[in-house]
C-alpha cells in the first residue's frame, strides 16, 4: 500500500483497496460508507492488506483509530507495515548515525501493559543499510508478499529482503 501524493497527504489506502483512511475518517468500500474516527493519518502512514492496522510516525493505529501501541519513530516516514499486519519496519539512525531498519513484532503486547506510550518488542537485531545518509524525507513501501522493502531516500534507495 501507498499514500497519496501532494495535495492528498493524509490519505491511505489498504492493500486490497476496501479501506481508505484520511486524517481520522475512514471509507469502507464494501459498503460505501465514510464514518468519523479512524487513523490518523499522514504523508507517512502505511497500511495492512486488509486496513486492520495502520502505521503513522511510530504509532499502531487499528482500523477505528484506537492507538494500539508505538515502535520506534526513527525516521518516521521510513516505517512500513506489512500486508498481514503483525510486522512493522522501521528506519533509525543508530549511535554512530549508520542507518538501520527494525523490525516490531504486532503479534506481541506492547509493554509496559497500560502504558500510554507501550512499545512493541524488536525482533532480532536491526539491519544496518548505510553507514551514511542523506539528511531528508524517506518513504517505505512493502511488495503484496510481505517479502521486500523498498525505501527512497534524497538521493538513496534500498531494496530490502525482510521475513514476511
Amino acid at each position: 500500500p501507498l499514500s497519496a501524493g501532494p495535495g492528498c497527504e493524509s490519505l491511505v489506502a489498504s492493500g486490497n483497496g476496501a479501506v481508505v483512511a484520511m486524517y481520522n475518517s475512514t471509507y469502507d468500500a464494501t459498503t460505501g460508507v465514510m464514518t468519523q474516527g479512524g487513523a490518523q493519518t499522514s504523508s507517512a502512514t502505511t497500511a495492512d492488506f486488509v486496513g486492520d492496522r495502520f502505521l503513522d510516525y511510530g504509532a499502531i493505529y487499528s482500523g477505528t483509530g484506537q492507538v494500539l501501541g508505538y515502535v520506534d519513530q526513527g525516521l518516521a516516514e521510513g516505517g512500513v507495515i506489512n500486508p498481514a499486519g503483525t510486522r512493522a519496519y522501521s528506519l533509525t539512525q543508530d549511535q554512530t548515525d549508520d542507518l538501520t531498519l527494525s523490525t516490531y513484532d504486532l503479534t506481541a503486547a506492547p509493554t509496559p501493559a497500560g502504558s500510554q506510550f507501550a512499545k512493541y518488542p524488536v525482533l532480532g537485531t536491526p539491519t544496518t543499510l548505510a553507514t551514511s545518509i542523506t539528511e531528508g524525507l524517506y518513504l517505505g513501501s512493502i511488495t503484496p508478499d510481505g517479502g521486500t522493502i523498498f525505501l527512497a531516500g534524497p538521493l538513496e534507495f534500498f531494496v530490502q529482503p525482510v521475513s514476511p
